[in-house]
Order: structure tokens, then C-alpha cells, then sequence
């Protein structure tokens, strides 16, 4: 799991200016942990919102020399769900926030 908070936090500061914030919550609900990451900077492009989770998908602004591989969120998928959980990229994330990724991770305490 630290590979995902890794990614998605390098993510977020590889793909905003300096002085994005970053934001982290988590909840407990009955039997689902709820962890959520989310930044206020420029936010995923609508064209890309689908496919943030397939292999090599990059932004137009990543294209340069800090350019990734596009693997970073497809591996963070594939981690969450080895672990039983779902990973989401939020559709309209919470008040303040640009881009809000959501995790859910299932426990076996009620």
C-alpha cells in the first residue's frame, strides 16, 4: 500500500505548480476503511478521467522531460485490489479540492 500513497502523492506534486496543497482523510465505516487523497491544483483533464487507471495514459502537460511512463495509477489500482479494496478517481470531488482520489479498503471487524 505505501507504492499507492506514493504514487498518488507523486503524482499530484509532479502535475501542479508549487504551493498545491495536498489533503488526506480517512473514515471509518462498519466494515470499509475510506482513505482519501486529493490536491486543489489543476485537476485531471475530463478527456483523461476516464482512463486515469489504464497503462500508459499521460497528460499533454506531462509531456516534457518530467514526463512518467503512465504506469503510476494502473500499478496503484492493481495493489488496491490485490488487497481486496477499490480505488476511484472521484467525479466531483469534495469543496476545495481539484482532484480527489478515493480508496476503499474492506475490514473484517464490524
Amino acid at each position: 500500500m505505501k507504492r499507492v500513497f506514493e504514487n498518488l502523492i507523486n503524482n499530484s506534486v509532479k502535475h501542479n505548480k508549487r504551493g498545491t496543497a495536498l489533503f488526506f482523510s480517512m473514515k471509518k465505516e462498519a466494515d470499509t476503511v475510506c482513505i482519501s487523497i486529493g490536491d486543489n491544483g489543476t485537476g485531471i483533464p475530463k478527456e483523461l478521467a476516464q482512463m486515469v487507471f489504464e497503462p500508459f495514459v499521460v497528460g499533454d502537460e506531462s509531456r516534457n522531460s518530467r514526463q512518467g511512463t503512465g504506469l503510476g495509477l494502473a500499478i496503484a489500482k492493481k495493489i488496491v485490489e490485490a488487497h481486496g479494496g477499490v480505488i476511484e478517481l472521484v467525479k466531483f470531488p469534495k469543496e476545495g479540492l481539484s482532484t480527489e482520489f478515493r480508496i476503499w479498503m474492506y475490514t473484517d471487524e464490524e
